[in-house]
């Protein structure tokens, strides 16, 4: 609805989309070389008799983006 109470199905449309992107980004998943990266970062940790005790924070160099 617009703000004169009339359907606007193109509004309402894009702003599903919005609300949509939004949500997926809020619980991507992490992708598989990341967890691949900190399980080995965790085994070489236990290896040399250390354990991780917090979050292993990465950042790929090209993209810019960052997982916690």
């Amino acid at each position: 609805m617009n703000g004169e109470r009339y359907p606007d199905p193109t509004a309402d449309a894009a702003v599903g989309m919005a609300t949509r992107r939004e949500k997926s980004i809020v619980r991507h998943e992490t992708p598989p070389n990341v967890m691949q990266v900190v399980n080995m970062m965790r085994s070489i940790a236990s290896i040399a008799g250390f354990e991780v005790a917090g979050r292993i924070h990465l950042k790929d160099k090209v993209t810019g983006r960052e997982w916690r």
